[in-house]
């Protein structure tokens, strides 16, 4: 059965939502992590997580929440902390990415030969999906390490312009690959970098207020995730991969994953179906990666709707063009 839903929510109007914190506090943050050794920097995240735990009843919540079902049972407050405490790591680790001095940084890679033989003897890029979940920038940089192609991210920064706007400072160069959503010129942005053989990565578990998606089980319970990655690759014909970089402990874990190209499809039902199955599949190597590293989940607002179906259904208007 069709379900002609979008993600009209109030939780998951999270490009609304209003920014903590100040651009003072992080330029304070940036020009500190630059001076000062990487050890010492992260010693100081620990009064800053305390504050943001104790004033933020809502992403506490929200933590506990996601936090019961990847751990299977009910989380500590050390647990709730540790999860603030992964994120605080990896902001602060965007600066040493941004800045092409990682200070030390291990990083492994698995799976970088998939995508390889993958692209062997193609002109045109590919879509990467990903989520908000790791280190993007971990992830772009682990990719530049095996892969002349250009990393382009398609961002969302209407509601994070005071830390974009101090990490763009790190580095101005990082402008010149974002493809920005929502502006008018977007898909043909997005259409000419994969006609040029660059990678597009896309977060593809929550998009703006406007945009409609299908729903396909995640830990347990139906959770309402975005199509136009798809969308898009099924429209171009161009292979999609899964990935995601993890802090893990004090290295960072590079995942790759070939997810299955969508061919020429030659109606809209074909599009949809393989879309379908593009969007379970990705909610099956999220949740099996979010189960295996739970703190690197930075999601931290109601990610499951109370008025979810009880069986995942699909939207109507998913592939509508």
């Amino acid at each position: 059965m069709l379900d002609s839903r979008n993600l009209k929510s109030p939780y998951r109007d999270w490009t609304r939502a209003p920014e903590r914190g100040s651009s003072w506090l992080l330029s304070v943050i940036v020009r500190i992590a630059r001076s000062m050794p990487r050890p010492l920097v992260r010693l100081l995240l620990y009064p800053i997580v305390a504050y943001f735990v104790a004033f933020s009843p809502k992403q506490v919540a929200a933590s506990r929440s996601f936090l019961s079902r990847a751990l299977n049972r009910t989380p500590s407050m050390h647990e709730v902390f540790e999860h603030y405490l992964t994120f605080a790591r990896m902001v602060l680790d965007r600066v040493y990415w941004l800045s092409r001095a990682p200070h030390g940084i291990e990083v492994e890679i698995h799976g970088a030969e998939a995508v390889s033989r993958a692209m062997a003897g193609s002109a045109c890029g590919a879509v990467i999906i990903s989520a908000h979940f790791g280190s993007f920038e971990a992830l772009r940089a682990a990719g530049e390490q095996f892969s002349e192609r250009r990393i382009r991210p398609l961002m969302y920064v209407s509601n994070a312009t005071k830390i974009q706007r101090v990490l763009d400072a790190v580095n101005s160069d990082l402008s010149r690959d974002v493809i920005f959503a929502g502006r008018v010129d977007t898909m043909i942005t997005i259409r000419d970098a994969l006609a040029h053989g660059d990678f597009v990565g896309i977060l593809a578990d929550r998009a703006p207020f406007e945009e409609r998606g299908m729903w396909a089980k995640f830990m347990g319970q139906p959770a309402l995730f975005p199509v136009g990655a798809y969308r898009l690759a099924a429209l171009l014909d161009v292979p999609v991969f899964f990935a995601c970089a993890v802090l893990d402990g004090e290295k960072y874990k590079v995942f790759f994953e070939s997810l299955n190209s969508p061919g020429r499809a030659t109606s809209r039902e074909e599009r949809l179906r393989w879309v379908k199955e593009q969007v379970e599949s990705f909610a099956q190597h999220l949740e099996r990666y979010a189960r295996a590293f739970p703190f690197n989940w930075f999601n931290f607002y109601d990610f499951w709707q109370s008025t979810a179906p009880s069986e995942p259904r699909e939207e109507s208007g998913a592939l509508r063009q």
